[in-house]
């Protein structure tokens, strides 16, 4: 019995020992772990008040990734108000809830007392009674930055896109950009440094300042110029900043600017030609996010502005043409690959004696006499498979009259931005009065040489303004003894 109570005892020790060695092995696997998660694991005590709501937390214990998200040590046994007073009630009612209710949560929460965002999961650790949260979160800062940039610039590129003209464009982009950003303003600006001339073109300032819009002198700002023809500059306060001068801080000054940043805008290694700045009334260190968004807008900016350039030129340039089109004496006309008529100008429809209407509904084969349609066509072929850029061919047309008449036909393919053949232009020249005097001229010069070859009893000849002669009849011959070629 004494050997039986003896055994047992030490296989009591025995067990307890194997036990106690487990459990500082699985310890030190839960420290190594804790201590090397690149995420923040914080166990939490929430502390409720008389009226059994959430009032508080404290850290009980905090990995190291912890101090690195929210750059404040020696936090454990500290409550998160002594630490951040300004802290969101939120993020300690939803700790309340779970230990209440026993669930774990997953929550996206921006902590504005740090200025960075978490994704956090909170559960429970232990019982009912149990007051300790686990609180694992990984920082999502850079994540949400973006999102929330990219968010943004689409906003900015839609409402961008719905202006008209320049003007409008310039002004809602300061607009927004500045509401954005909070600047007291936000301007567009034309540089010439060779003219010693920076051009306020656009600009959204807060109400009480006075306006930028006006010419000023690069030369009043020289590190600055130089800076912006490389890079983004960044002033955080214009009044201290080593890289400027006093008579260019003075220059800023007198622009009410403090905080500063301006974006400059190249076509690939040419001079920068365009720039937008920001600017506040006191001092401002402007976050990378920040400066990534406002390079962002400035391109997209720039970018509608261009568009709104190209549009413009366009309507201008298609304003000209239409009145081209609709006043030239000669006919225009507009085809498709296949020969419709799309749409001719007054003067070919005038040409052809068919209204603009009738004129849609025919083709170049309907108005086109059928002795010259296949040359014309076999032309067009070669103009389509890129073997002739254009080309001018004479031939005739029927009008509606069914009378027939010659024209010059100038002709050149429109492809679209692919470099496919889209449809065909052509210029109508009415040559019906110089054909008939070209006919009419041979005739009588027929008239005149049958005339002379068959004049045997008298001379006839002609001499040119010198006095030489250009003709010589077989009567001359006859009369003189000279043949045309010795005459």
């Amino acid at each position: 019995a004494l050997v039986r109570e003896l055994t047992s005892h030490i296989w009591t020790r025995l067990e307890r020992a194997r036990a106690e060695v487990a459990l500082r092995l699985n310890e030190e696997k839960y420290r190594a772990v804790f201590e090397s998660l690149d995420e923040g694991v914080s166990l939490l005590e929430v502390l409720f008040d008389d009226d059994g709501r959430a009032a508080d937390y404290r850290f009980v214990e905090n990995n190291p990734a912890v101090e690195q998200m929210t750059g404040v040590g020696n936090s454990t046994g500290k409550t998160v108000l002594e630490l951040f007073p300004e802290m969101d009630r939120q993020l300690i009612e939803t700790a309340g809830e779970v230990v209440r209710s026993g669930r774990s949560v997953r929550f996206q929460h921006a902590v504005s007392a740090l200025g960075r965002w978490f994704d956090v999961h909170e559960a429970r650790v232990g019982g009912d009674d149990s007051r300790t949260v686990v609180a694992v979160f990984a920082d999502i800062t850079e994540r949400k930055q973006q999102e929330q940039r990219q968010e943004f610039l689409l906003k900015l590129s839609d409402a961008l896109r719905a202006e008209t003209g320049v003007e409008a464009v310039g002004k809602r982009a300061t607009q927004l950009i500045a509401n954005q950003l909070g600047a007291d303003r936000v301007y567009l600006v034309t540089l010439t440094p060779v003219d010693d001339t920076v051009v306020v073109t656009h600009e959204t300032r807060r109400g009480d300042l006075p306006p930028l819009l006006g010419s000023y002198r690069s030369s009043d700002f020289p590190s600055a110029i130089k800076e912006i023809f490389e890079r983004t500059i960044v002033y955080t306060d214009v009044r201290t900043d080593a890289r400027l001068s006093e008579p260019e801080r003075l220059a800023f000054a007198g622009l009410g600017a403090v905080g500063f940043i301006a974006a400059p805008i190249r076509r690939g290694s040419e001079a920068m030609i365009w720039a937008a700045g920001a600017l506040s009334t006191g001092p401002r260190a402007w976050t990378p996010n920040e400066i990534a968004l406002f390079e962002n807008a400035v391109e997209r900016t720039w970018a509608a502005v261009e568009h709104a350039r190209a549009e413009a030129a366009l309507r201008e340039s298609e304003a000209r043409f239409r009145g081209a089109f609709e006043q030239a004496r000669v006919g225009i006309v507009q085809t498709t690959l296949e020969g419709q008529i799309l749409v001719g100008n007054p003067g070919f429809c005038h040409l052809l004696g068919y209204t603009d209407e009738e004129a849609r509904t025919l083709t170049v084969r309907d108005i086109t006499h059928p002795d010259d349609y296949e040359p014309d066509m076999a032309l067009a072929r070669r103009v389509i498979a890129s073997e002739i850029q254009g080309y001018t061919f004479e031939k005739r047309y029927v009008r509606k009259s069914g009378e027939i008449i010659w024209v010059q036909l100038t002709s050149s393919l429109v492809r679209d931005a692919a470099g496919q053949p889209n449809y065909a232009m052509a210029v109508v020249e009415d040559i019906t009065e110089r054909k008939q005097a070209v006919e009419a001229l041979r005739e009588s010069e027929e008239r005149m040489r049958l005339l002379i070859e068959s004049a045997n009893d008298y001379s006839i000849f002609t001499t040119d303004a010198g006095g030489f002669i250009t003709s010589w009849s077989e009567g001359a011959h006859r009369l003189f003894g000279w043949t045309a070629d010795e005459a």
